[in-house]
């Protein structure tokens, strides 16, 4: 059963090596194969050897086994070895990865931030600056100066107040002039 196992573990990384096109790995999951399936049939001659031909004869079949157990042994390390550096070589690649999406996103977000305060700037500015003109003017003509202007042309809401406080500038001088001229009207006895 676990030399089943073992078997299948070899082809499944055979199938991985191959669909990345990694021959290196192919070729040492190959000379594994050959390692394993030798010390496979030298287990099984040491154990007809003693069964069929006695202690002395399987000894001798022992140590040749033996030795083809360290083979593998020492082939299982040197793969084991290569997948820790593959996988730390991958981790490090993936590290290095994310840090470069975090710079990026820490970019994106000044970035964003300073123009959400440029765009939060212009757009007061574009409401106090008008707002300020008007209360300008409207002061001046609670101070009794309808000679003033409002500059303000825009074509929203704040142009909507501009032009509201203009009207009501130009009525405001029409009934001053207009009780001017009355004013005149008595002063002269017309």
């Amino acid at each position: 059963l676990l030399m089943e196992q073992f078997r299948e573990n070899l082809q499944t990384f055979q199938q991985i090596y191959e669909e990345e096109q990694n021959i290196t790995a192919s070729d040492t999951i190959n000379s594994l194969e050959t390692a394993f399936n030798r010390f496979s049939t030298l287990g099984r001659t040491m154990v007809e050897a003693y069964i069929i031909d006695g202690v002395e004869r399987g000894n001798i079949q022992m140590a040749e086994f033996d030795q083809q157990a360290k083979v593998l042994e020492d082939e299982i390390e040197h793969f084991k070895q290569d997948q820790i550096e593959a996988a730390n070589t991958m981790t490090r690649g993936i590290v290095l990865a994310v840090g470069h999406v975090r710079r990026i996103l820490l970019y994106l977000t000044g970035t964003a931030i300073v123009l959400s305060v440029l765009i939060a700037v212009f757009i007061t500015r574009g409401i106090t600056r008008p707002v300020t003109q008007i209360m300008r003017v409207a002061k001046g003509i609670a101070a009794g100066d309808v000679s003033q202007h409002i500059a303000i042309k825009q074509h929203d809401e704040i142009g909507h107040l501009a032009n509201t406080f203009r009207t009501m500038k130009n009525t405001i001088s029409d009934v001053l002039q207009q009780i001017d001229s009355l004013i005149q009207s008595v002063q002269y006895g017309k």
